[in-house]
C-alpha cells in the first residue's frame, strides 16, 4: 500500500463551472462576480485557471490591511507593474500601462481578486475605471458578503450603480452537491466505506475543507507510513464528525 498524498486539483461540478466563468470574462472582456460558501472550491479553480494562464492572468487575494484605495493600488502595482509610488493615480497608470502591454488580439488581461467581499467601494470604483479603459477584464470571487454589498442581482445602497453597471457575469454558487463531494473524498484516498458519510458531511456547511482537514489528521496519525482504515476513523473522530 502506498502512501496517499494530498491532490492539488480535482475537477468538481463548481470548480468546472467557475473556470469557465472566468474563461468567458477574460475572452469577452467583462467582469465577473463570482460568489458562494466557503470551502466549495472557488479558490482552488482560480488557482488552477491562473496556472493554465500564467502570462495574462494576474491573481490578487485581497485582505482588510489593503482593502482602502491606496494601500491597495500601491500592492498591486508592486506585484505586477514592479512600480511603487505613494499616489494611488501614479500606480494605476503603471497598471494600465503593463496590462496594455500584456494584452493581444480580442484577448485582454484578466485580473482576477479573491476574497473580494474585504475591497471597499472606493477601490472598486478604481478598479471600474480602470476596466473601462478596455485593457483588462476583472473577476471579483468572495462570498456573499460581496454580492450583498456590491452585485447586480442584490443592489444594496453601499455598492456603486457604475460599478454595478458594468457586472455582466453573475455565477452564484451553494454547497458542493453530495456527488461532488464523494469524488473529491475519493481522490483523497478516504476508504469506500466511508465515503458516503464523509460526502454528506461535505455537502453541508463544512465544505470540501473537511475532506482536506480529515487527509492531514490522517497523515499525521499515520506518522509518515500508508494510511489504513483505521487512521481515517482516528481523524474522524478527532473532528468529530
Amino acid at each position: 500500500m502506498s502512501v496517499q498524498t494530498e491532490p492539488k486539483f480535482h475537477a468538481t461540478t463548481i470548480t468546472d463551472r467557475v473556470m469557465v466563468t472566468l474563461s468567458l470574462a477574460q475572452k469577452a472582456n467583462m467582469i465577473a462576480s463570482i460568489q458562494g460558501p466557503p470551502g466549495i472550491g472557488k479558490t482552488t479553480a482560480v488557482l488552477r485557471y491562473v496556472a493554465e494562464n500564467p502570462r495574462r492572468v494576474w491573481y490578487y487575494a485581497a485582505r482588510r490591511d489593503t482593502a482602502a484605495k491606496g494601500p491597495f493600488f500601491r500592492d498591486l502595482a508592486v506585484r505586477f507593474a514592479q512600480f511603487k509610488d505613494v499616489q494611488t493615480r501614479e500606480n494605476v497608470t503603471s497598471l494600465i500601462k503593463v496590462a496594455r502591454e500584456l494584452g493581444f488580439g480580442s484577448e485582454v488581461v484578466l485580473m482576477i481578486i479573491d476574497e473580494a467581499q474585504d475591497l471597499n467601494s472606493d477601490t472598486l470604483e478604481t478598479l471600474r475605471s480602470i476596466y473601462d479603459h478596455g485593457v483588462l477584464a476583472l473577476a471579483f470571487v468572495g462570498n456573499h458578503t460581496f454580492a450583498d454589498r456590491h452585485n447586480t442581482e442584490r443592489m444594496a445602497l453601499t455598492a456603486s450603480p457604475q460599478f454595478r453597471s458594468r457586472v455582466g457575469l453573475v455565477l452564484d454558487l451553494g454547497t458542493v452537491e453530495s456527488e461532488d463531494a464523494a469524488t473529491v473524498a475519493r481522490a483523497y484516498g478516504i476508504p469506500e466505506v466511508l465515503v458516503p458519510r464523509v460526502a454528506t458531511i461535505a455537502a453541508g456547511e463544512k465544505g470540501l475543507r473537511v475532506v482536506e482537514n480529515l487527509h492531514r489528521l490522517a497523515t499525521a496519525s499515520a506518522g509518515g507510513g500508508p494510511l489504513t482504515r483505521a487512521h481515517w476513523d482516528a481523524a474522524i473522530t478527532t473532528l468529530r464528525l
